[in-house]
Protein backbone atom coordinates (compact mmCIF):
# COMPACT_ATOMS: atom_id res chain seq x y z
CA UNK A 1 0.00 0.00 0.00
CA UNK A 2 1.46 3.59 -1.22
CA UNK A 3 1.68 6.09 1.71
CA UNK A 4 2.23 9.42 0.99
CA UNK A 5 4.44 12.76 3.36
CA UNK A 6 4.66 15.79 2.68
CA UNK A 7 8.64 16.54 3.59
CA UNK A 8 11.40 18.87 3.91
CA UNK A 9 14.40 17.80 2.16
CA UNK A 10 18.22 18.82 1.84
CA UNK A 11 19.15 19.12 -1.74
CA UNK A 12 22.56 16.73 -0.69
CA UNK A 13 19.77 14.02 -0.64
CA UNK A 14 18.53 14.38 -4.13
CA UNK A 15 20.08 11.82 -6.10
CA UNK A 16 22.54 12.72 -9.05
CA UNK A 17 21.22 14.56 -11.96
CA UNK A 18 20.95 13.17 -15.39
CA UNK A 19 22.67 15.41 -17.81
CA UNK A 20 20.20 15.32 -20.06
CA UNK A 21 19.46 19.14 -22.31
CA UNK A 22 16.36 20.57 -20.64
CA UNK A 23 13.05 18.55 -21.69
CA UNK A 24 9.97 20.00 -23.72
CA UNK A 25 7.12 20.86 -21.33
CA UNK A 26 3.41 20.03 -21.06
CA UNK A 27 1.08 23.12 -20.62
CA UNK A 28 -2.15 20.83 -19.55
CA UNK A 29 -2.64 17.54 -17.57
CA UNK A 30 -3.41 15.99 -20.65
CA UNK A 31 -0.31 16.87 -22.76
CA UNK A 32 2.71 16.02 -19.61
CA UNK A 33 5.66 15.43 -20.61
CA UNK A 34 6.71 12.10 -19.94
CA UNK A 35 10.08 11.91 -17.71
CA UNK A 36 11.43 8.84 -15.56
CA UNK A 37 13.72 8.00 -12.54
CA UNK A 38 16.08 10.32 -10.77
CA UNK A 39 16.37 13.59 -12.91
CA UNK A 40 17.07 17.11 -12.75
CA UNK A 41 14.19 19.15 -15.22
CA UNK A 42 14.97 22.69 -16.30
CA UNK A 43 12.72 24.53 -17.81
CA UNK A 44 10.76 28.18 -17.76
CA UNK A 45 7.40 28.69 -16.79
CA UNK A 46 6.56 32.65 -18.32
CA UNK A 47 4.82 31.44 -21.60
CA UNK A 48 2.53 28.89 -20.09
CA UNK A 49 -1.18 29.43 -18.85
CA UNK A 50 -2.96 28.61 -15.84
CA UNK A 51 -4.26 25.15 -16.13
CA UNK A 52 -6.43 25.25 -12.85
CA UNK A 53 -5.53 21.72 -12.62
CA UNK A 54 -6.22 20.12 -9.03
CA UNK A 55 -6.47 16.39 -8.97
CA UNK A 56 -9.80 15.59 -7.73
CA UNK A 57 -9.07 18.54 -5.27
CA UNK A 58 -8.36 16.72 -2.65
CA UNK A 59 -4.84 18.46 -1.79
CA UNK A 60 -6.34 21.28 -0.03
CA UNK A 61 -5.96 25.18 -0.04
CA UNK A 62 -3.41 26.68 -2.11
CA UNK A 63 -3.36 23.34 -4.74
CA UNK A 64 -6.14 25.41 -6.55
CA UNK A 65 -3.82 28.05 -7.86
CA UNK A 66 -0.57 27.03 -9.21
CA UNK A 67 0.10 30.13 -11.66
CA UNK A 68 1.52 28.96 -15.39
CA UNK A 69 1.98 25.52 -14.18
CA UNK A 70 4.09 23.31 -16.16
CA UNK A 71 2.90 19.33 -15.97
CA UNK A 72 5.50 15.97 -16.23
CA UNK A 73 4.25 12.43 -16.53
CA UNK A 74 7.14 10.42 -14.31
CA UNK A 75 7.53 7.11 -14.20
CA UNK A 76 9.52 5.13 -11.84
CA UNK A 77 11.91 2.41 -12.79
CA UNK A 78 12.61 1.14 -9.62
CA UNK A 79 10.91 0.40 -6.58
CA UNK A 80 11.45 3.04 -3.44
CA UNK A 81 10.29 6.23 -1.60
CA UNK A 82 10.82 9.49 -3.78
CA UNK A 83 11.26 13.17 -3.07
CA UNK A 84 9.98 15.65 -5.87
CA UNK A 85 11.33 19.46 -5.33
CA UNK A 86 12.14 22.65 -6.85
CA UNK A 87 15.43 23.61 -4.95
CA UNK A 88 17.24 25.86 -6.96
CA UNK A 89 14.41 27.41 -9.28
CA UNK A 90 14.48 31.26 -9.63
CA UNK A 91 11.09 32.04 -8.23
CA UNK A 92 8.32 31.41 -5.92
CA UNK A 93 6.96 27.71 -6.46
CA UNK A 94 4.10 25.81 -5.78
CA UNK A 95 4.09 21.98 -6.14
CA UNK A 96 1.68 19.07 -7.00
CA UNK A 97 2.02 15.39 -7.23
CA UNK A 98 -0.66 13.35 -8.26
CA UNK A 99 -1.10 9.42 -8.44
CA UNK A 100 -2.07 8.22 -12.14
CA UNK A 101 -1.90 9.25 -15.39
CA UNK A 102 -3.47 12.64 -17.37
CA UNK A 103 -6.09 14.08 -16.31
CA UNK A 104 -7.60 11.17 -14.33
CA UNK A 105 -4.42 11.55 -11.41
CA UNK A 106 -5.91 12.22 -7.72
CA UNK A 107 -3.84 14.41 -5.89
CA UNK A 108 -1.53 12.61 -3.15
CA UNK A 109 0.93 15.52 -2.13
CA UNK A 110 0.84 19.62 -2.29
CA UNK A 111 3.44 21.94 -1.12
CA UNK A 112 4.42 25.57 -0.43
CA UNK A 113 7.78 27.06 0.65
CA UNK A 114 8.45 23.74 2.43
CA UNK A 115 12.23 25.77 2.07
CA UNK A 116 12.47 29.51 1.75
CA UNK A 117 10.33 30.05 -1.58
CA UNK A 118 10.50 26.56 -2.93
CA UNK A 119 8.73 23.34 -2.55
CA UNK A 120 8.99 19.72 -1.87
CA UNK A 121 6.87 16.79 -1.60
CA UNK A 122 7.84 12.86 -0.52
CA UNK A 123 5.73 9.96 -1.65
CA UNK A 124 6.81 6.34 0.19
CA UNK A 125 6.31 3.28 -1.27
CA UNK A 126 6.62 3.40 -4.80
CA UNK A 127 6.50 0.42 -7.13
CA UNK A 128 8.72 -0.28 -10.56
CA UNK A 129 5.97 1.00 -12.92
CA UNK A 130 3.93 3.33 -10.77
CA UNK A 131 3.21 6.74 -12.63
CA UNK A 132 2.51 10.16 -10.95
CA UNK A 133 1.30 13.50 -12.48
CA UNK A 134 3.65 15.86 -11.78
CA UNK A 135 2.33 20.21 -11.39
CA UNK A 136 4.68 23.01 -11.11
CA UNK A 137 3.40 26.29 -11.08
CA UNK A 138 3.88 29.79 -9.01
CA UNK A 139 2.64 31.50 -5.71
CA UNK A 140 0.58 34.70 -6.87
CA UNK A 141 2.28 35.97 -10.15
CA UNK A 142 5.51 34.54 -9.84
CA UNK A 143 7.14 32.80 -13.22
CA UNK A 144 10.39 32.18 -14.51
CA UNK A 145 13.20 29.66 -14.38
CA UNK A 146 12.52 26.24 -12.62
CA UNK A 147 14.14 23.08 -11.75
CA UNK A 148 12.29 20.30 -10.96
CA UNK A 149 14.63 17.38 -9.13
CA UNK A 150 13.54 13.93 -8.63
CA UNK A 151 15.76 11.70 -6.12
CA UNK A 152 15.96 9.00 -3.37
CA UNK A 153 13.58 9.90 -0.06
CA UNK A 154 15.47 9.36 2.87
CA UNK A 155 13.76 9.95 6.09
CA UNK A 156 15.65 12.55 8.07
CA UNK A 157 13.76 11.16 11.21
CA UNK A 158 14.97 7.38 10.84
CA UNK A 159 17.68 6.50 13.39
CA UNK A 160 17.28 9.27 15.59
CA UNK A 161 17.26 8.40 19.26
CA UNK A 162 15.35 9.56 22.22
CA UNK A 163 16.79 12.32 24.18
CA UNK A 164 17.30 11.29 27.80
CA UNK A 165 14.54 13.51 29.46
CA UNK A 166 12.22 10.84 28.40
CA UNK A 167 9.76 9.58 29.01
CA UNK A 168 7.79 12.48 28.93
CA UNK A 169 5.49 12.54 26.27
CA UNK A 170 1.99 13.83 28.10
CA UNK A 171 1.68 16.34 30.65
CA UNK A 172 1.10 13.61 33.53
CA UNK A 173 4.94 12.61 32.37
CA UNK A 174 6.55 15.94 32.13
CA UNK A 175 10.25 15.97 33.49
CA UNK A 176 10.99 18.28 36.27
CA UNK A 177 13.80 20.33 35.49
CA UNK A 178 15.36 23.45 37.34
CA UNK A 179 17.03 26.95 35.67
CA UNK A 180 19.41 25.86 33.27
CA UNK A 181 20.39 25.33 29.50
CA UNK A 182 19.39 22.03 28.03
CA UNK A 183 21.65 21.40 24.85
CA UNK A 184 20.50 18.71 22.17
CA UNK A 185 16.96 17.93 22.94
CA UNK A 186 14.90 15.82 20.15
CA UNK A 187 10.60 16.58 19.29
CA UNK A 188 8.89 14.41 17.13
CA UNK A 189 5.28 15.50 15.48
CA UNK A 190 3.89 12.11 17.70
CA UNK A 191 6.49 12.66 20.22
CA UNK A 192 5.81 16.34 22.52
CA UNK A 193 8.43 16.99 25.25
CA UNK A 194 6.88 18.41 28.84
CA UNK A 195 9.12 19.41 31.35
CA UNK A 196 6.93 20.69 34.90
CA UNK A 197 8.33 23.50 37.17
CA UNK A 198 7.27 25.25 39.87
CA UNK A 199 6.98 29.11 39.46
CA UNK A 200 7.17 31.44 42.69
CA UNK A 201 4.33 34.08 43.33
CA UNK A 202 5.35 37.02 41.36
CA UNK A 203 8.61 34.99 39.59
CA UNK A 204 9.00 35.57 36.29
CA UNK A 205 9.64 32.24 34.04
CA UNK A 206 11.71 32.64 30.50
CA UNK A 207 11.76 30.03 28.09
CA UNK A 208 13.37 30.46 25.11
CA UNK A 209 14.24 27.15 22.06
CA UNK A 210 16.36 27.39 19.34
CA UNK A 211 16.18 24.70 16.55
CA UNK A 212 19.36 22.94 15.30
CA UNK A 213 17.78 22.20 12.60
CA UNK A 214 14.79 23.12 10.22
CA UNK A 215 12.90 19.51 9.32
CA UNK A 216 10.06 20.59 11.13
CA UNK A 217 8.16 24.03 12.76
CA UNK A 218 8.77 23.62 16.30
CA UNK A 219 5.96 25.60 18.81
CA UNK A 220 6.37 25.94 22.76
CA UNK A 221 3.08 26.40 25.26
CA UNK A 222 3.09 26.65 28.56
CA UNK A 223 0.26 25.01 30.59
CA UNK A 224 -1.37 25.32 33.77
CA UNK A 225 -0.07 21.40 35.40
CA UNK A 226 -3.70 20.86 36.89
CA UNK A 227 -5.27 22.23 34.04
CA UNK A 228 -7.85 19.36 32.38
CA UNK A 229 -6.42 20.71 28.97
CA UNK A 230 -2.62 20.59 29.96
CA UNK A 231 -1.05 19.80 26.57
CA UNK A 232 -3.94 20.05 24.31
CA UNK A 233 -2.34 22.55 21.66
CA UNK A 234 -4.72 25.59 21.17
CA UNK A 235 -6.78 25.17 24.48
CA UNK A 236 -6.30 27.62 26.80
CA UNK A 237 -2.50 27.58 27.49
CA UNK A 238 -0.75 30.22 29.57
CA UNK A 239 1.35 31.61 27.45
CA UNK A 240 2.46 30.12 23.75
CA UNK A 241 4.99 31.01 20.90
CA UNK A 242 4.22 29.31 17.50
CA UNK A 243 6.10 31.40 15.08
CA UNK A 244 7.96 29.63 11.99
CA UNK A 245 11.06 30.96 12.53
CA UNK A 246 13.65 29.21 14.10
CA UNK A 247 13.23 30.29 17.74
CA UNK A 248 10.33 30.37 19.76
CA UNK A 249 9.92 32.48 23.17
CA UNK A 250 7.84 32.64 26.10
CA UNK A 251 7.69 35.12 29.38
CA UNK A 252 4.99 33.95 31.77
CA UNK A 253 4.13 36.04 35.44
CA UNK A 254 2.90 34.45 38.16
CA UNK A 255 0.15 36.77 39.23
CA UNK A 256 -1.79 33.94 41.38
CA UNK A 257 -0.52 35.12 44.83
CA UNK A 258 -0.15 31.56 45.21
CA UNK A 259 3.36 29.07 43.69
CA UNK A 260 2.02 27.16 40.86
CA UNK A 261 3.16 23.97 38.83
CA UNK A 262 3.42 24.88 35.01
CA UNK A 263 4.68 22.24 32.15
CA UNK A 264 6.44 23.54 29.39
CA UNK A 265 5.36 21.64 26.24
CA UNK A 266 7.54 21.99 23.00
CA UNK A 267 5.29 20.37 20.06
CA UNK A 268 6.18 20.25 16.34
CA UNK A 269 3.65 22.13 14.40
CA UNK A 270 0.40 19.38 13.31
CA UNK A 271 0.68 20.92 9.79
CA UNK A 272 4.74 20.95 9.36
CA UNK A 273 6.26 19.76 6.25
CA UNK A 274 8.80 17.96 8.59
CA UNK A 275 8.36 15.82 11.35
CA UNK A 276 11.30 15.87 14.18
CA UNK A 277 13.83 18.38 15.08
CA UNK A 278 16.34 19.16 17.71
CA UNK A 279 16.49 21.88 19.75
CA UNK A 280 18.11 23.57 22.64
CA UNK A 281 15.88 24.82 25.14
CA UNK A 282 17.04 27.87 27.86
CA UNK A 283 15.15 28.10 31.12
CA UNK A 284 15.47 30.45 33.80
CA UNK A 285 12.95 31.98 36.97
CA UNK A 286 11.93 28.27 37.78
CA UNK A 287 11.43 28.83 41.77
CA UNK A 288 11.59 26.72 44.81
CA UNK A 289 8.10 26.20 45.53
CA UNK A 290 7.44 23.02 44.76
CA UNK A 291 10.53 20.65 45.03
CA UNK A 292 11.46 18.31 45.40
CA UNK A 293 12.27 17.70 41.41
CA UNK A 294 14.34 14.90 39.68
CA UNK A 295 16.61 16.27 37.43
CA UNK A 296 18.40 14.84 34.58
CA UNK A 297 20.80 11.46 35.30
CA UNK A 298 24.53 11.65 34.73
CA UNK A 299 27.36 9.20 33.50
CA UNK A 300 23.96 7.39 31.68
CA UNK A 301 24.44 4.83 30.85
CA UNK A 302 27.27 3.41 32.97
CA UNK A 303 29.80 0.78 32.32
CA UNK A 304 27.78 -2.96 31.67
CA UNK A 305 27.94 -5.06 34.63
CA UNK A 306 28.33 -8.88 34.36
CA UNK A 307 24.86 -8.89 32.84
CA UNK A 308 26.25 -6.85 29.68
CA UNK A 309 23.66 -4.46 30.54
CA UNK A 310 24.55 -1.47 32.67
CA UNK A 311 22.82 -1.10 36.04
CA UNK A 312 20.18 1.75 35.89
CA UNK A 313 19.21 4.58 38.30
CA UNK A 314 16.11 5.98 38.30
CA UNK A 315 14.46 8.54 41.17
CA UNK A 316 10.59 9.28 40.95
CA UNK A 317 8.47 11.20 43.58
CA UNK A 318 6.57 10.25 46.28
CA UNK A 319 4.78 12.64 48.61
CA UNK A 320 4.54 9.62 51.49
CA UNK A 321 8.28 9.52 51.66
CA UNK A 322 10.23 12.39 54.11
CA UNK A 323 11.92 13.60 51.75
CA UNK A 324 10.05 12.67 48.73
CA UNK A 325 11.90 11.02 46.81
CA UNK A 326 12.26 7.26 46.37
CA UNK A 327 15.25 5.85 44.07
CA UNK A 328 15.01 2.26 42.10
CA UNK A 329 17.77 0.56 40.59
CA UNK A 330 17.40 -2.13 37.76
CA UNK A 331 19.51 -4.10 35.18
CA UNK A 332 21.59 -5.62 38.00
CA UNK A 333 23.12 -8.39 38.81
CA UNK A 334 21.26 -11.13 40.53
CA UNK A 335 22.01 -11.92 43.70
CA UNK A 336 24.62 -9.09 44.30
CA UNK A 337 24.17 -6.64 46.87
CA UNK A 338 24.15 -2.82 47.34
CA UNK A 339 23.34 0.16 48.73
CA UNK A 340 23.20 3.90 47.50
CA UNK A 341 25.49 7.18 47.74
CA UNK A 342 24.91 10.85 47.95
CA UNK A 343 26.81 13.46 47.32
CA UNK A 344 27.20 17.55 46.87
CA UNK A 345 28.37 17.50 43.33
CA UNK A 346 28.53 15.52 40.12
CA UNK A 347 31.42 14.02 38.02
CA UNK A 348 30.38 13.40 34.49
CA UNK A 349 32.04 10.80 33.44
CA UNK A 350 33.58 10.31 36.81
CA UNK A 351 36.48 8.64 38.05
CA UNK A 352 37.27 4.90 37.48
CA UNK A 353 36.77 2.31 40.21
CA UNK A 354 36.01 -1.40 40.46
CA UNK A 355 34.63 -2.12 37.41
CA UNK A 356 32.60 1.24 36.78
CA UNK A 357 32.99 4.64 37.49
CA UNK A 358 32.33 6.73 40.27
CA UNK A 359 30.72 10.12 39.34
CA UNK A 360 29.73 11.99 42.54
CA UNK A 361 32.55 14.42 42.59
CA UNK A 362 35.34 14.41 45.85
CA UNK A 363 36.92 17.43 44.62
CA UNK A 364 36.53 20.98 44.77
CA UNK A 365 34.57 20.84 48.58
CA UNK A 366 32.05 18.06 47.55
CA UNK A 367 31.79 15.33 49.67
CA UNK A 368 30.47 11.60 49.74
CA UNK A 369 27.55 9.76 52.08
CA UNK A 370 26.60 6.00 51.93
CA UNK A 371 23.22 4.64 53.02
CA UNK A 372 24.65 1.82 55.16
CA UNK A 373 24.00 3.35 58.56
CA UNK A 374 22.01 1.04 60.55
CA UNK A 375 19.35 3.47 62.18
CA UNK A 376 16.90 5.83 61.34
CA UNK A 377 16.15 4.83 57.88
CA UNK A 378 19.49 5.57 57.02
CA UNK A 379 20.75 2.43 55.68
CA UNK A 380 19.60 1.34 51.80
CA UNK A 381 21.03 -2.25 51.86
CA UNK A 382 19.58 -5.06 49.48
CA UNK A 383 20.17 -7.41 46.59
CA UNK A 384 19.32 -7.78 43.27
CA UNK A 385 16.71 -10.46 42.44
CA UNK A 386 16.50 -12.97 39.36
CA UNK A 387 15.63 -10.03 37.26
CA UNK A 388 17.80 -7.63 38.33
CA UNK A 389 15.22 -5.46 40.20
CA UNK A 390 17.65 -4.53 43.11
CA UNK A 391 15.19 -5.63 46.70
CA UNK A 392 15.72 -3.66 49.68
CA UNK A 393 16.38 -5.93 52.48
CA UNK A 394 16.12 -3.68 55.51
CA UNK A 395 12.45 -1.85 55.61
CA UNK A 396 13.21 1.44 54.30
CA UNK A 397 11.46 1.50 50.95
CA UNK A 398 7.51 1.63 51.41
CA UNK A 399 7.41 -0.45 48.18
CA UNK A 400 9.97 -3.09 48.45
CA UNK A 401 12.03 -2.31 45.74
CA UNK A 402 14.64 0.72 45.46
CA UNK A 403 15.14 3.16 48.86
CA UNK A 404 13.14 5.83 50.27
CA UNK A 405 15.24 9.14 50.47
CA UNK A 406 15.20 10.02 54.27
CA UNK A 407 15.53 13.90 55.59
CA UNK A 408 18.81 13.35 57.66
CA UNK A 409 21.65 13.30 55.37
CA UNK A 410 24.85 10.85 56.13
CA UNK A 411 27.99 11.97 57.01
CA UNK A 412 30.47 13.38 55.47
CA UNK A 413 27.53 15.08 53.96
CA UNK A 414 26.10 16.02 56.82
CA UNK A 415 23.13 17.23 58.07
CA UNK A 416 19.73 17.17 56.74
CA UNK A 417 17.92 18.10 53.29
CA UNK A 418 16.67 21.69 52.64
CA UNK A 419 14.87 23.73 50.04
CA UNK A 420 16.91 24.58 47.33
CA UNK A 421 19.38 22.09 47.90
CA UNK A 422 20.77 20.00 44.83
CA UNK A 423 21.92 16.84 45.87
CA UNK A 424 23.09 13.51 43.35
CA UNK A 425 22.74 10.39 43.88
CA UNK A 426 24.24 6.44 42.86
CA UNK A 427 24.66 3.16 43.39
CA UNK A 428 27.86 1.20 44.12
CA UNK A 429 26.90 -2.99 44.33
CA UNK A 430 28.77 -6.48 44.25
CA UNK A 431 29.86 -7.92 41.09
CA UNK A 432 30.74 -11.49 40.49
CA UNK A 433 34.37 -12.80 41.64
CA UNK A 434 34.23 -10.06 44.30
CA UNK A 435 34.54 -6.86 41.85
CA UNK A 436 32.35 -3.67 41.88
CA UNK A 437 30.12 -1.40 40.00
CA UNK A 438 28.36 1.41 39.78
CA UNK A 439 25.02 2.71 38.80
CA UNK A 440 24.48 5.87 36.09
CA UNK A 441 23.60 9.03 38.18
CA UNK A 442 20.85 10.49 39.18
CA UNK A 443 20.44 14.48 40.38
CA UNK A 444 17.47 15.54 42.39
CA UNK A 445 16.71 19.76 43.27
CA UNK A 446 14.47 19.82 46.81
Amino acid sequence: MLRFRTRLLSPALVATALCAPALAQGDTCGAATAISGTSHVMFNTTAFTVSGFTGGGSCGGGADSLYKDVFYQWTATLAGDYTFDTFGSSYDTKLSVHAGVGCAATCVGYNDDAQGLQSSVSVVGVNIGDTFLVQVGGYGTSAGNALLNIGIYMDPCAGTVDDSYEQNDFCSEATPIANGSFPGLYVAKLDTDNYAVCVDPGGMLLVDINFLNSQADVDLYLWDAASLNCGTAGSGSLASSTTNGSTESIAWLNSTGSPMDVVIQVAVYINSQGSCADYDMFVSGVGACGGPYVLAPFCDPMVPNSTGLPTHLDGSLNPGVASGVHLEASQGPPNQFGYFLVGTGSNDPGIVSGQGRLCLAIAGGNTIGQYHIPANGMSSIGRFDGSGIFQNIVGTSQVGTGYDIPVTLPNPVGGTIQSGMTLHFQMWHREAAGQSNFSNGVSVQF
